[in-house]
């Protein structure tokens, strides 16, 4: 991803706060997506175009692990390793 698609994830390792997942403006509606490592969908979202958007996430209860964060458009954007 080049740096108009930077996207920030913290904190990592998560705590007692919620994830925060800071996204860009996307020229297109963008769908993003929380996975955990078994590949089952925690939680899901649809960004419209051009607004920046910071999501957060409280993951209480979900036992420890690695989780994969997929942004996709008409295109897919990147699949993030957490």
């Amino acid at each position: 991803m080049d740096a108009k698609t930077a996207i920030s994830v913290a904190p990592n390792p998560l705590g007692d706060e919620p994830l925060q997942i800071t996204l860009p403006p996307f020229e297109e509606t963008c769908h993003v997506r929380l996975f955990d490592g078994f590949g089952s969908l925690i939680q899901s979202w649809t960004i419209d175009a051009d607004s920046a958007k910071t999501i957060y996430v409280d993951l209480t209860g979900t036992p420890a692990g690695i989780f994969f964060l997929q942004i996709d458009g008409a295109e897919p954007l990147g699949l993030i390793k957490l």
